[in-house]
């Protein structure tokens, strides 16, 4: 247990009998939140917010030898009583700064029941969630001034944190989903002056005076709504794992000119219902030809399997005829791209795969003369 005192911090052990030790800091911070037994997190302005770990004292044989000579008598101290007079003193330490802003000052803080996470009020209306493996500010939460906040531990598939924020000028609880999820429950609060009240089992109260009676009204979300949060997110992280595992590979298929390996890729593309986000990166960053033919033939994609004709006469022009200043408008190459413009352009509308057409055929090297000229003509 931690109290604090003025610029003095005391820390009190239940370990046998109760022990205390003393720490002493170098700038108060506004307030302060145990992660465990010897680290803090210590929040206010510069640092904004910082961890703290405490530093015992340090011991030398000249001190140890003036107790062993001048032993301490014991006092006489009534059960339940700890003497806080005969603690050793220390000093806290800022081990690492999390977060520093010279314009924002924090107020608040609140450690997550997991020691993994902690939210933190400031000044300027935001609740910042930090992550306390790395020290680094991971969500930022607006609008809420005079923040108040509670962590949940709700069962929606896995044990999972809940972040609820009560926004005392517009007498709302929002409860998030931590880390990156959306929101999941939103109350109307009807109590006045309610505050809110985090339980030692992971729970939360709103608590307000109502004449002589305190009133306790738990923040209950509905766990199916939780359950049906988490899934989707859960769903949508599988999905993004897959598409860069997809990624990664289609990337070193195109380095190794490999259109075997692009096309396994896309496959699995394909499986993993990827296939639209992994197409656009390969559509603009492939430099192999046969790779990207590969992986367009391969896609079920409808506009993929317009672009390959494109991105054949492509292939075919660069091959032969790039910067090549003789190249007539007749080649049967580029009368193959031409073809493949006007048929997919009318005088009422144009195919909105033209413009993504006219950049995959000029978008590598010098392009030739003869398909400048084609594209700039009439029929072009």
């Amino acid at each position: 247990a931690w109290y604090r005192s003025g610029s003095l911090l005391t820390r009190l052990k239940f370990d046998g009998a109760p022990t205390a030790s003393h720490f002493t800091f170098s700038k108060p911070p506004t307030a302060l939140a145990p992660v465990d037994a010897e680290t803090l997190i210590g929040v206010g302005s510069s640092p904004t917010i910082a961890e703290l770990v405490a530093k015992p004292p340090s011991s030398s044989l000249i001190k140890a030898a003036w107790r062993w000579l001048r032993p301490v008598e014991p006092k006489e101290m009534q059960e339940g009583v700890v003497d806080l007079s005969t603690g050793k003193r220390g000093t806290l330490h800022i081990r690492r700064t999390c977060f520093d802003d010279s314009r924002r000052q924090a107020s608040k803080v609140w450690v997550a029941p997991t020691s993994t996470l902690c939210a933190v009020a400031d000044n300027k209306g935001r609740v910042l969630l930090v992550d306390l493996r790395s020290g680094r500010v991971v969500r930022l939460f607006k609008g809420v001034r005079d923040a108040q906040c509670a962590w949940l531990q709700l069962d929606d598939g896995e044990e999972s944190l809940y972040l609820a924020i009560l926004a005392p000028q517009r007498k709302q609880i929002r409860v998030w989903r931590c880390r990156f999820g959306g929101c999941a429950a939103a109350f109307s609060v009807a109590l006045e002056n309610a505050s809110l009240v985090q339980a030692p089992d992971a729970t939360a109260f709103l608590a307000a005076l109502r004449g002589d009676s305190l009133v306790l009204e738990p923040v209950q979300p509905d766990l199916e709504r939780c359950r049906a949060l988490a899934d989707k997110e859960r769903q949508l992280a599988r999905l993004a794992g897959a598409q860069a595992r997809c990624r990664a590979a289609l990337q070193r298929a195109d380095a190794k000119n490999d259109p075997v390996a692009a096309r396994k890729a896309m496959k699995e593309a394909v499986k993993e219902e990827s296939e639209e986000n992994v197409l656009g990166l390969c559509v603009r960053t492939f430099t192999s030809s046969q790779c990207l033919i590969a992986v367009l033939e391969t896609s079920r994609d409808e506009r993929a399997k317009a672009l390959i004709s494109c991105e054949k006469a492509r292939d075919l022009v660069t091959r032969d005829f790039s910067g090549s200043a003789q190249s007539s408008i007749d080649d049967p190459r580029l009368l193959e791209a031409r073809a493949w413009l006007a048929l997919t352009t009318t005088a009422e509308q144009t195919h909105p795969l033209v413009e993504q057409a006219l950049a995959m055929l000029l978008k590598r090297d010098a392009a030739p003369a003869g398909l400048v000229e084609s594209v700039n003509s009439e029929d072009g």
